[in-house]
């Protein structure tokens, strides 16, 4: 089914995108939502420039992973992960980005010998903005492309 809202997201009719992820959201159990369609939710709302929808989805994301993990249930490293990514990507999004850097740098891989995500950038801020730079895909430090 997220093939569905990848291909509404793809076409740009973002507003499908969310009734969909709306739908698959109702049919799971109130009392465990899936972190991986609110973090997805979360990330169509910024695409339509609403920035409290998608906070609103971002923190509810990541508490279902703390009450997943609190009731001892197995929690995906890549949906934890996931969570520190959307706390950069909404960082970014409020214009904070020494904030998105912290939260970027927090799901980077620590050991050089780590497998680095395709996700893994490192911003660079300066006091005019901010730049995304892609990591290196083995050792995760900023490349020298791109700017």
């Amino acid at each position: 089914m997220h093939s569905a809202v990848n291909a509404h997201v793809r076409e740009g009719d973002f507003l499908a995108a969310l009734a969909r992820l709306d739908w698959l959201a109702r049919r799971r159990p109130a009392d465990t939502p899936d972190p991986t369609l609110l973090s997805l939710a979360g990330r169509v709302h910024l695409l339509l420039g609403d920035v409290e929808g998608a906070e609103m989805c971002f923190v509810a994301s990541a508490d279902a992973v703390e009450r997943a993990a609190a009731r001892g249930a197995p929690v995906a490293a890549d949906v934890s992960a996931r969570c520190d990514l959307d706390a950069g990507t909404l960082a970014m999004a409020k214009k904070d980005y020494a904030g998105a850097r912290r939260r970027f740098a927090a799901e980077r891989p620590s050991s050089e010998e780590s497998e680095c995500p395709t996700s893994c950038c490192v911003v660079w801020a300066r006091g005019d903005g901010c730049a995304l730079r892609p990591a290196t895909a083995t050792t995760c430090t900023p490349s020298t492309s791109g700017m």
